[in-house]
């Protein structure tokens, strides 16, 4: 018999979107990467992305956003660069403690459902924990957006 009840599993996509899908865990991940190297191409090339891509990325997910992800730094002595902005590392830890939650609650909505203890990601099972973990984590609970929309968008159905 092939695999037994035990080794079912579940997947989950976490994306953002407004008119397009716009953020998930490609682009976190490299916002962090240019937090850490102050470079998107150091961070695309650590990912094994292309520079064009990475700039599209981060492009199509500031014209969804409406505000800059990255303050970008041209040339000169010190060689250019590219920092995070403020709103763009609270975006990535918004994202991940999200995502954190998320996923302890569909553990535990997995097990109720299906009497399968996951392994997925580091939750106990019922995601208590690391809900409590992803909660405390939250930033300040101030919307991301000013009117709690991108860009002032309406919401649509």
């Amino acid at each position: 018999m092939k695999g037994a009840a035990e080794d079912v599993r579940y997947s989950l996509k976490l994306r953002l979107r407004a008119s397009q899908t716009f953020f998930g865990p490609g682009i976190a991940e490299l916002l962090l990467r240019v937090d850490e190297s102050h470079s998107l191409n150091v961070a695309a090339h650590e990912m094994g992305m292309a520079y064009s891509k990475a700039w599209r990325i981060i492009k199509i997910a500031e014209g969804e956003l409406g505000f800059p992800l990255l303050e970008r730094k041209v040339g000169g002595v010190d060689g250019g660069g590219s920092e995070v902005t403020a709103r763009g590392l609270d975006l990535t830890a918004r994202y991940q403690a999200f995502e954190t939650a998320l996923a302890g609650e569909a553990d535990r909505l997995f097990m109720q459902y299906f009497g399968i203890e996951t392994t997925k990601g580091e939750t106990d099972g019922n995601g208590s924990e690391e809900a409590a973990q992803a909660e405390a984590a939250a930033p300040g609970g101030q919307p991301l957006y000013p009117a709690g929309n991108p860009a002032g968008r309406t919401q649509a159905g």
